[in-house]
């Protein structure tokens, strides 16, 4: 009857997630209680509170990418109550005792199975940059996503955002568009960060015998995921020959995987 929420619609997190699904990502999307349609995306875990969520990341893991954008709340009412809470006699103040949420974001940065990359999200009302960066270090995650929801803002709970992708020595700003545009530009930088480390993201329309020993080395793929004949590398390369800019070139390599499906 009552509860403690916000507004957030899980619509960044499911276009991750669907972004992800379709360059061949063997993707899991835990989320909570959501009115979105995830139809397309095979694994998913659907949860309703903050503690549900913590044991299903550790249910499902290990991952090779953890991505928090899950507007969980710090805090929980330490005592359910099995019936409505009526109102007090006139003028008596009701006290509600709450307790800390499993952090989700430190507990994935600190296991034992650590993912190779670790991005989590960071909503602020104030001192953006800052507080970003505070959890950045504090959590021990890779990237933070960081974007604003005050009330100007209508990020939460909006169809569109817009971002700064914080690394420790490197902050990205992504300007205001669409929520699904979003999540293929932070796409783009997960391709991007597994290329610079010297891995391939293959293409195939059949399953390689070799795909274990690729998911050694691009901790993207994992055995049995579907791969392709060229190489994502390959096609950025192509594109760079031919002066193209490289992010019309990533989402042109999207585009071609969404209409070939």
């Amino acid at each position: 009857i009552r509860f403690i929420g916000n507004r957030s619609s899980g619509k960044q997190g499911a276009e991750i997630a669907k972004c992800l699904h379709k360059l061949e990502a063997d993707v899991t999307l835990i989320i909570g209680p959501v009115n979105l349609e995830l139809a397309g995306l095979s694994k998913v875990v659907r949860v309703e509170s903050a503690v549900q969520m913590n044991d299903a990341v550790i249910a499902t893991g290990p991952f090779d990418i953890a991505i928090c954008a899950a507007a969980v709340s710090d805090w929980r009412p330490k005592e359910k109550a099995k019936t409505k809470i009526k109102k007090n006699a006139i003028g008596k103040s009701q006290f509600l005792e709450l307790v800390e949420n499993p952090d989700i974001l430190k507990n994935i940065c600190v296991s034992e199975n650590r993912p190779n990359l670790v991005i989590g999200f960071a909503a602020e009302t104030n001192d953006l940059v800052t507080n970003a960066r505070l959890k950045l270090k504090n959590k021990g995650c890779d990237w933070i996503v960081a974007n604003k929801v005050n009330a100007e803002s209508n990020n939460m709970g909006g169809g569109e955002n817009e971002v700064i992708i914080i690394k420790k020595n490197e902050q990205i700003k992504v300007t205001r568009q669409s929520k699904e545009e979003i999540a293929k530009l932070i796409c783009q930088k997960i391709v991007e960060e597994f290329s610079n480390n010297g891995a391939s993201i293959l293409l195939s329309s059949h399953i390689i015998s070799e795909v274990e020993k690729v998911a050694n080395s691009m901790a993207v793929l994992r055995e049995g995921v579907k791969v392709y004949d060229e190489t994502y590398e390959t096609f950025l390369s192509k594109a760079q020959e031919e002066g193209k800019d490289l992010e019309d070139a990533f989402f042109a390599f999207y585009d071609r995987k969404e209409t070939n499906a």
